[in-house]
């Protein structure tokens, strides 16, 4: 995440990790200062990544959050 976060000039504040095991894909982002949504499965992941989607004018960083590039 910190590789990541350098590469793209992004503070880890505003970076988001999405998971379904707290301790290897939330645990470690919140502690470094990130966020983090713990989901159930494939149908959670989509439902998140549609509401990022309609927001993507708001996170004009963050095109990897399209849909189309998961």
């Amino acid at each position: 995440m910190r590789a990541l976060a350098k590469r793209r000039k992004i503070e880890l504040k505003h970076m988001l990790s999405i998971g379904d095991r707290y301790e290897t894909d939330i645990r470690p982002a919140v502690e470094l200062g990130g966020m983090g949504i713990q989901v159930q499965g494939p149908a959670d992941l989509m439902k998140i990544c549609a509401a990022l989607n309609s927001h993507s004018e708001t996170y004009p960083n963050f095109p990897e959050l399209r849909v189309r590039d998961l």
